[in-house]
């Protein structure tokens, strides 16, 4: 359905061109094929510790910068110290 809304669409634009419009439909119809609209990450930039900057290009890459940056490490539980007083709870 989609392909044949497609070619109906095309169809339609070039029973209406005009003058004006006959380079256009020769950029359109002459054109890069794109990739139809699939998402993709760009390239990331990751700043290194020592002040360098990497490029992740590799989805691999890409994978292991998102996580490190959406993922934080969990930090590490201080331990409650068994000296310290706590007030008698209010509720059972």
């Amino acid at each position: 359905m989609i392909e044949c809304a497609k070619n109906m669409h095309w169809e339609g634009f070039l029973a209406v061109l005009d003058d004006r419009m006959v380079w256009t439909t020769h950029r359109y119809a002459l054109g890069d094929p794109t990739d139809g609209g699939k998402a993709r990450v760009p390239t990331l930039k990751e700043k290194q510790a020592d002040g360098s900057v990497c490029n992740a290009v590799m989805n691999a890459d890409k994978a292991r910068v998102l996580k490190k940056v959406f993922f934080l490490r969990p930090v590490e539980a201080e331990a409650v110290a068994d000296e310290d007083e706590y007030a008698p709870p209010k509720f059972r």
